[in-house]
Order: structure tokens, then C-alpha cells, then sequence
């Protein structure tokens, strides 16, 4: 059984800001944390209990605010730091819990760590970084090329795992991992809630492994040490360490571990996702998403750990277009995708934008794109492919889909500022917008309002029991049951399918607004049912 403290985290329904593209307050083409706070009213309808907040620390922003100059000041574009606490006092008065993103294992090589690291070889913070007169092995940067850069005034080499301009942090140096335990603390003080952690499965470095730098000898060493500690014990935590085995996810999440809350873990978001490349579309079925899913519940379950439940974030295109179907409208398929997921046991994460169907955008040039690691792609293809073939695989997979500003209305800046902003708006402007999703018979926002309401008041949806019921090409039903409470959930993959009830009868929600179970159901059909 989940203790106390799990139980708890298991009732947070968690939603993604991404700071720069939410809302701007000042109309200066960037969102920023007051705008956040003109939003929470929205969240709150949308019955959301707590935000994670991309990163608005000071940044020179090569990466978009994951290459951060300085943990303890925000970036000016974002506000002040009188705005950030306003923004956790205005969240708390709604119930809204301030979970913030910790970037441990690198920084911006603008940070002052690194350049008084590179001033000169006998200074402290030269241990800060790792620094090698010669290349130990041949890693590959996550953006594309050596992840090795030459320092010629030093004529050494330092590691950066990511962008040139992001330079990885040497944990072995407990300097390093007292600035973090620093940061950390600093935060909880000032009322945050929790930490999303950013690569944290990189912290710890074995030079002599040849497929990169994940999970080091001292990885869980490192974490215990960090979150481990009494006044952090109600501090929510959810790592990226993009765990592919039970042995590997139990590892951050065991309760008897004293590591991690949760961790995110990708078999459901990589469906239709190429492995080779992910800027290529690969081939899947509905139920490829519903066998991860029945194969992860079942696990935490016998576990006894907490999931993640996400189909989108930062990092991803928009589940939408990724999951997409000729033959399924768009309000079909995004609502039966969140039934089929939100009433699992986990924790649920939306990110900004899926709670009114976003889909990806479709831009014909490379200069509409701002992403690095979407640029190095394009350098490294552009002399190998068409430029057409190109522009559709940045358009398939490129992270700036889902980091476009979010569309308010169908204005001329889509209601999210009154000039243009820092990244070109989607082009589904005037069909996807929220001022048009809420006006709608066929409302997303308040579909998946109606969700969380649901595992809001029925603690079978957040601590009960798991159990499949059917599982095939044709459909996915389970059971949520608690006590003498049973919840069935229903998501029908073809058309003319008739299904069996299980002598349940009550219909609690439906996206298609049956009143009465239907005798065929449709493709994408969602429905839960009480006996």
C-alpha cells in the first residue's frame, strides 16, 4: 500500500506552464509570471491542484531557460522575484501547490561557476565542471556533435552533455552538491512545493561507458543525499530519468528508497515515435498505448509505486497530431485519449495547451524555428535530404511545437500578447483557441475538467485498485475499485464495436453525451461507468 505521504502526492492533478509561451502581461512578445498569476483562475476551473513551472531563472537562454546563469535570481523577462513569490501566494490561496524545475547537471556556461572555472586551473571552481586534457571517450551531445568543447586558453576540454553553452556540473565535488542541497532549500523556504528534475539520471558520470552518461555508480547516492533530508519530507518530487526497466524505475521510486516521489517513464509517449529518429513518424496502434499502460499499472501496483500520466510536455509534439486518425475527429480522439489515462492510478500531468487539443503547427521555413536541438538537426541533414523532407520531419517532432504560445482567441497574437512574440504562433490560431474550445458543445478544457473533478472527489480514482478487464485491437476496459465502490472504464478503437458492461450501468461521463449505453460503440469512444 502506498503510505501517507504517496497517497497524497497521488491526488495532485499537475499542470505544465512553459513561462515564455503562457501568458504576457507586459507586451513585450514574452509570457512572464504575472501573466501566469492572471491565469490561475483558469487552472483552478480546470479543477488543476498544482503547476510545474518550467524554468524562469536568469539564462542566457540558448536552451530556452535550461541553461541557467543564476539558480537564485529570475530572468528579467519573466519578472522579479516580488513576482514569484506573489505568483506562489496567489497559487496557494486557490490550492494550488508550486512545483519548479531544478537543473542540476548543467549550467550555462555564462553562469559565474564557470567562468571564474575557466580563468584559471587552480581555482575551486574548476573542480565545479569537469575539465580533461584529452577526450575519455567519444560521447555524443544530445544536440547533435562531439560532447567535448576545446578550452584553448586552458587547452583542456570540458563536458557538456547538451548545447556547447551548457556545461555539466561535477557531483563528485561535494562543493557542487552543497550549491544544489542550497538551491533546493532556498526554494522550499520561499514556499515552493515541489521539484521536477531535470536529466537527473546524468548526475553521475562513469567515463569508461561507451553509450553515455546515465545512471552513474553514485546516481541514488547522490539523490538520497539531495531529498533526503527531514524538511524535505513533503516536498513532491518527479525525476527525468526516462526509466525503461521495472528494476531501473523501482530503483528512484521505491518507497524504502527515500529518493524520488515519482519518475517519468516513456514506453506510452515513444508510441508512433521512430526509434532510429524521432523526427520520423513510426506506425501504431490504439492499443500499443493501452498495453503500456496495463503493463505500468500493473507494475506500480504490485510495486507500490506512483506513475506518471502524461501524453505531452516541453520537450514533445503535440499528442494530437501524434496520435492522429483520418477517420477520428480531433475532439474524439484527444478526449478518449485522457479517459483512457487519467482514471489509471498515478499522478496526471497536462501540459499547456492539451487541456483544448493543440496540434502540431506546419511551417515551410527554418527560420520559423527556434529550438537548438531542432537547428543542429536541420545543420546536420541539410546537405543529406531535401529541404522539404526536411521541414516535414521538423514539422513532425520538432520541440517548438508544443513551446508556441498558447492561443487565448483568435486574435492577431492569438490573445496572448499585443505584438509579435518571441516564437512565431501556432498556425491552427483561428481553429484552436481557448475563447473557441469554451464556447463549444464539444469542450476539451471542460471535458478534461470534468476528469479531474471526478478523481478530485473519488479517492477510488487516485488510490484504488487497478484491474484489466479486456485488452485487444478492438477495445481496453478496466476497473477501478475501492472498498465497495467500482468505477469501469470503456475506450472502444473501431467502430461498430459492441461491448460488454459487466452489468455496469450508471454512465458518470461520456465524450460522446450518451445518455444511455449505446448497443454499437464508435472508434474512440470513451465512457465510465458505476454500477
Amino acid at each position: 500500500m502506498l503510505n501517507e505521504q504517496y497517497e497524497k502526492f497521488a491526488k495532485l492533478n499537475i499542470y505544465q506552464i512553459y513561462p515564455r509561451s503562457f501568458m504576457d502581461s507586459n507586451n513585450d512578445g514574452n509570457g512572464d509570471l504575472v501573466g501566469i498569476i492572471s491565469k490561475l483562475d483558469y487552472l483552478k476551473e480546470l479543477n488543476i491542484n498544482a503547476i510545474w513551472i518550467s524554468p524562469f531563472f536568469s539564462s542566457p537562454m540558448v536552451d530556452n531557460g535550461y541553461d541557467i546563469s543564476d539558480y537564485l535570481d529570475i530572468n528579467p523577462i519573466f519578472g522579479t522575484f516580488d513576482d514569484f513569490k506573489k505568483l506562489i501566494f496567489e497559487a496557494h490561496k486557490r490550492g494550488i501547490k508550486v512545483i519548479v524545475d531544478l537543473v542540476a547537471n548543467h549550467c550555462s556556461t555564462k553562469h559565474r561557476w564557470f567562468q571564474e572555472a575557466i580563468k584559471d586551473k587552480n581555482s575551486k571552481y574548476h573542480d565545479y565542471f569537469y575539465f580533461f586534457d584529452e577526450k575519455p571517450n567519444d560521447w555524443q551531445s544530445c544536440f547533435y556533435g562531439s560532447a567535448y568543447e576545446f578550452v584553448p586558453s586552458l587547452n583542456q576540454y570540458y563536458l557538456h552533455s547538451f548545447a556547447v553553452e551548457q556545461a555539466d556540473l561535477n557531483w563528485e565535488n561535494e562543493e557542487v552538491r552543497k550549491e544544489i542541497r542550497d538551491i533546493v532549500d532556498f526554494y522550499v523556504e520561499n514556499g515552493v512545493d515541489g521539484f521536477r528534475c531535470d536529466v537527473l539520471d546524468m548526475i553521475s558520470k562513469n567515463f569508461n561507458n561507451p553509450d553515455g552518461n546515465h545512471n552513474g555508480p553514485r546516481l541514488h547516492e547522490f539523490i538520497r543525499e539531495l531529498f533526503d533530508r527531514p524538511h524535505l519530507k513533503n516536498i513532491f518530487t518527479v525525476g527525468e530519468c526516462w526509466c525503461t526497466t521495472v528494476e531501473n524505475l523501482v530503483s528512484f521510486v521505491g518507497q524504502d528508497r527515500h529518493e524520488l516521489s515519482t519518475s517519468f517513464q516513456g514506453d506510452v509517449v515513444n508510441v508512433g515515435i521512430n526509434n532510429c529518429d524521432k523526427f520520423i513518424k513510426g506506425e501504431f496502434k490504439y492499443s500499443d498505448i493501452a498495453k503500456n499502460l496495463d503493463k505500468w499499472q500493473k507494475i506500480s501496483q504490485n510495486e507500490d509505486f506512483l506513475y506518471t500520466l502524461f501524453y505531452e510536455n516541453h520537450d514533445r509534439l503535440r499528442s494530437a497530431t501524434q496520435f492522429a486518425s483520418a477517420d477520428v475527429s480531433r475532439y474524439q480522439l484527444v478526449t478518449g485519449l485522457a479517459t483512457m489515462m487519467y482514471f489509471l492510478r498515478g499522478v496526471p500531468f497536462i501540459y499547456q495547451g492539451q487541456e483544448i487539443g493543440s496540434l502540431n503547427s506546419n511551417f515551410s521555413s527554418i527560420l520559423d524555428f527556434d529550438d537548438i536541438e531542432t537547428k543542429n538537426y536541420y545543420k546536420d541533414h541539410v546537405n543529406l535530404l531535401d529541404e522539404s523532407e526536411i521541414i516535414k520531419r521538423l514539422n513532425w517532432n520538432s520541440r517548438d511545437n508544443a513551446r508556441r504560445p498558447i492561443c487565448w482567441d483568435d486574435s492577431t497574437y492569438g490573445g496572448f500578447s499585443n505584438r509579435d512574440p518571441w516564437i512565431k504562433l501556432d498556425t491552427n490560431k483561428d481553429l484552436i483557441n481557448v475563447k473557441k474550445d469554451l464556447l463549444s458543445e464539444n469542450s476539451i478544457y471542460k471535458y478534461y475538467s470534468k476528469i479531474f473533478d471526478l478523481r478530485n472527489k473519488n479517492e477510488v480514482f487516485t488510490i484504488g485498485e487497478y484491474e484489466l478487464v479486456e485488452l485487444n485491437d478492438s477495445s481496453y476496459i478496466y476497473k477501478r475499485k475501492r472498498g465497495n465502490e467500482e468505477f469501469l472504464i470503456i475506450i472502444s478503437f473501431a467502430d461498430h464495436n459492441k461491448i460488454n458492461t459487466y452489468g455496469f450501468n450508471q454512465i458518470v461521463l461520456s465524450n460522446s453525451k450518451y445518455k444511455e449505453i449505446p448497443s454499437e460503440f464508435k472508434k474512440l469512444d470513451a465512457i465510465v461507468l458505476k454500477k
